[in-house]
């Protein structure tokens, strides 16, 4: 009887399909963007990982190369969407520290204040629901942690002195889609530093000192804004900003605005003249406007608008009847005579028209 030794089993194919497969995961986090440290440690960890599920696949159900290359395959795909998900999600916490840490305070602005605000995220009990219609446990929000899952919506920089040229530097504003600054000083550095962020699609700069040339920047440099709110809130009556007709003219070039706030500045009823060639406007507000009648009938050139915010601008009761014919969604405005307005307002079940 000849003795017949058993080959000891060979691995070379399986760890050739486990580098492979460390190598693919390699180039999907790179792909993302993945820094060269997670880049290195997603590749070493898919290829633990694969050897590992390889050895225990194939052993117990006597799976074919073939099949365990496409199982291998299909999870290293994965480990590389994660891997490039926790870098995003490394990046988008970054960028909210740098937010988070701008503390600009002076005499003028003792209470400096920043936050950041997530997309909303719809709660049923344990679980949740993100934007991309995901339903998961909560408790998969404080492993992975926040980032790992929504998106930062807006950040709000508030009651700071940001008149130094570089204040702005150190803040990670590219990573985010829309931008609020109230009550804040800012520097020609630090306006050009908003200006340059071509990713905005709103932004608000409410209380801060504008003129017509911040307004041509604006329109210059940020094509793609679907919404922008400049000039002092109703909280400071007693200041104006400093943009005129001729500022609200460069607007034109904002062929996205879909919404546009201008609160107490020098700009006048003939500014809407302009604004009604906004192809998608649907949205406007503009408190203490000086208007004609002739500025009135300018709202029939409106193509898109839904509602109009005109608090403090001062309407003639005569016009009343022609603005309700906008048929607008939502109008408002301060009217010379406020009991005939409540009294159209009634009568008509309109509510709404609104006076203030």
């Amino acid at each position: 009887m000849n003795d017949q030794t058993s080959k000891p089993p060979n691995y070379s194919r399986l760890l050739i399909v486990a580098g492979l497969s460390s190598l693919l995961a390699v180039g999907v986090t790179h792909f993302f963007h993945g820094s060269p440290t997670l880049v290195l440690c997603v590749g070493l960890v898919t290829l633990a990982l694969m050897l590992s599920i390889g050895l225990f696949v194939r052993s117990r159900f006597q799976l074919s190369l073939r099949t365990l290359t496409l199982l291998l395959t299909i999870s290293a795909v994965l480990m590389g969407l994660f891997g490039s998900r926790m870098n995003a999600a490394r990046i988008q916490k970054q960028a909210i520290n740098s937010v988070l840490g701008l503390r600009s305070s002076s005499g003028v602005y003792p209470n400096p204040y920043s936050d950041v605000y997530y997309e909303y995220a719809e709660l049923d009990g344990d679980f949740f629901t993100t934007q991309g219609g995901w339903l998961l446990p909560i408790w998969v929000v404080d492993v992975l942690g926040k980032d790992f899952f929504f998106a930062v919506n807006d950040i709000g920089i508030q009651n700071q002195d940001l008149s130094a040229e570089d204040s702005l530097d150190s803040v990670q504003l590219e990573q985010f889609p829309s931008l609020f600054i109230s009550n804040c000083r800012l520097s020609d550095g630090a306006f050009q530093r908003i200006v340059q962020q071509k990713q905005l699609r709103e932004l608000t700069l409410i209380d801060v000192d504008l003129n017509d040339d911040h307004l041509a920047a604006i329109a210059k440099t940020m094509p793609k804004l679907t919404r922008l709110q400049i000039g002092y809130a109703n909280m400071r009556p007693q200041t104006t900003c400093s943009v005129t007709d001729d500022g609200v003219h460069h607007l034109l070039a904002l062929r996205e605005l879909t919404e546009l706030t201008i609160d107490n500045s020098k700009a006048t009823g003939e500014c809407l003249r302009d604004l009604a060639k906004l192809p998608k406007l649907q949205h406007l507000g503009c408190s203490r406007l000086e208007m004609s009648e002739a500025d009135v009938q300018s709202f029939r050139d409106f193509k898109m608008l839904k509602s109009v915010v005109m608090y403090e601008t001062i309407v003639d009761e005569q016009w009343i009847p022609f603005l309700e014919s906008l048929n607008l969604e939502w109008v408002a405005f301060t009217v010379t005579d406020k009991s005939r307005v409540d009294e159209i307002h009634d009568r008509n079940g309109k509510p709404r028209f609104a006076v203030d």
